[in-house]
């Protein structure tokens, strides 16, 4: 089993890596290494998971095929199995132990040809202490396919023995002297994607499963972690198409469910991880540049289409072009912070936060009815829902918010609670709850827009008279949405609870 933490690192720190007190006293390995990996005409092999190469180590040939990932984040669990063949054009598959042969049950062996290539310079540190031991690769390279290339510089923490806790600790260590940065894709997923196989699509919320024999614990570790998993599956996406705001969007539902993990855990007197405070000062950080793709995106075609049947005069294609202009502006903005050092850091404190939690056994606190547990929060969120709707249409524009604030809790809490209760009656409500989001959403994404276009016209005066009146009509089309009575709230009110 392998157990490794890959971190990214731009070229231009190389040195610093290498020049790092960690290593100081420890002469590096190096060696040049070609890998060759291998798939079927149809990429059976990619669509399972798993990873066949064939490294060149010197004169040696070392086969390896990796199963699919046991765990997300950047710390990863894979079974592995390597042994030398003779050659690297072609897999020996006669090699393999029966776990491996296993996995490669129903593909057509004959037709597993390489697909892609990558060249690479290691240099390695070993490094121990007490029983822990694990080795640091740096990797500088480059992935082949056909005449298509992308570069490889990355760092691997892989352990050799002892606690997985060993790997943070020394990646603390290092982040200290060089700007490591989260990328969770492994060199054969890159090379697939560069192949062609597969496209880069943002990555959506996976329901938590589990039943009402799991612990508190254990729920907890599963909320964290799914949440990580897809926070980490949209970082390359949101770096590499800065054009597509849902992985932006994605992001932050991530983040918001890793939020409601931490809310839920505090529930039963759990101390609140030291990472929080991080992890609410990024949130607020990305919530402007997701204010400004709403309102490019959502609220300002929709407005625009409204004022078109009403107005003799257009709006301005300028005018349009500069929030589009500005909106990718605080994107980049955004991009840059999840590029630093504390955002990496952030990411470790909580996967090392997730061993911690996993390694107590028997805490009484921790292992009460998940059931009852999950009932209690839900009825105290529904209960404060409840008393944030009444009256909607009479409410101010801070009640409102509140109300907005407390459906989009109790949608969190029964996203991640449900499995636990009854499904079909769960997933009713959820849908209803939706539209209560929906509609309280619609209202304040048009006030926040209001506030941006004010913001844009006081810096930009040449289209500041059309950023008015689409600020007016904005407005007018608020007030009116907001006087009209509930009907989410009204259907979602009569609705039988699932958790009672």
């Amino acid at each position: 089993m392998e157990i490794e933490l890959k971190l990214g690192l731009h070229p231009e720190h190389i040195a610093r890596i290498k020049n790092a007190p960690l290593f100081r006293k420890i002469k590096p390995q190096q060696h040049r290494l070609q890998s060759i990996y291998f798939d079927s005409d149809t990429f059976q092999l990619e669509h399972r998971g798993i990873a066949l190469r064939i490294r060149r180590v010197g004169k040696h040939w070392i086969q390896t095929v990796k199963a699919e990932s046991q765990s997300g984040g950047s710390l990863t669990h894979r079974p592995e199995w390597e042994t030398t063949v003779k050659k690297g054009g072609h897999p020996d598959f006669s090699v393999l132990p029966a776990e491996a042969v296993d996995l490669l049950k129903d593909i057509d062996l004959k037709q597993i040809a390489p697909i892609f290539v990558t060249e690479f310079k290691r240099s390695t540190w070993t490094l121990k202490d007490g029983d822990n031991e694990a080795e640091i690769a740096l990797d500088v390279g480059k992935i082949t396919v056909n005449h298509l290339q992308r570069d490889i510089c990355e760092v691997e923490f892989e352990l050799k023995s002892g606690s997985a806790e060993f790997l943070f600790d020394l990646a603390g260590q290092l982040l200290q002297h060089a700007p490591l940065f989260i990328e969770s894709r492994s060199k054969a997923e890159r090379g697939y994607l560069l192949a062609g196989v597969g496209n880069s699509k943002p990555v959506k919320a996976i329901p938590v499963k589990f039943d009402s024999n799991n612990s508190i614990s254990d729920v907890y570790c599963l909320i964290i972690r799914n949440a990580l998993t897809q926070l980490l599956g949209n970082i390359p996406g949101y770096f590499e198409h800065i054009e597509d705001p849902e992985y932006l969007h994605q992001i932050r539902v991530a983040l918001r469910r890793i939020r409601t993990g931490v809310s839920l855990i505090q529930t039963i007197g759990q101390p609140i991880p030291s990472w929080n405070k991080a992890l609410r000062k990024l949130m607020q950080t990305l919530n402007e540049a997701r204010d400004w793709d709403v309102l490019e995106q959502e609220v300002l075609p929709d407005i625009l289409g409204k004022m078109a049947p009403l107005s003799e005069e257009p709006i301005d294609q300028a005018t349009s072009k500069s929030i589009q202009t500005e909106a990718i502006t605080v994107r980049k903005l955004t991009q840059k912070k999840l590029h630093k050092t504390e955002f990496t850091e952030l990411v470790l404190a909580i996967e090392h936060h997730l061993l911690t939690v996993s390694s107590k056994v028997h805490e009484p606190v921790l292992e009460q009815n998940v059931r009852q547990w999950g009932a209690k929060i839900l009825e105290d969120r529904w209960e404060l829902l409840h008393q944030c709707c009444q009256g909607l249409t009479a409410q101010t524009t801070a009640e409102r918010h509140r109300a907005r604030i407390a459906a989009k809790k109790m949608r969190y809490a029964t996203d991640t609670l449900f499995s636990a209760f009854d499904i079909k009656n769960a997933k009713r409500f959820i849908e209803m709850l939706a539209n209560l989001q929906d509609e309280l959403g619609y209202t304040n994404d048009r006030r926040v827009a209001q506030q941006l276009l004010q913001q844009l016209a006081k810096t930009n005066k040449s289209i500041a008279f059309d950023l008015g009146r689409i600020t007016y009509a904005l407005q007018i089309e608020t007030q009116q949405q907001e006087k009209k009575p509930s009907e989410a709230w009204r259907s979602l009110s009569r609705m039988k609870l699932f958790w009672r």
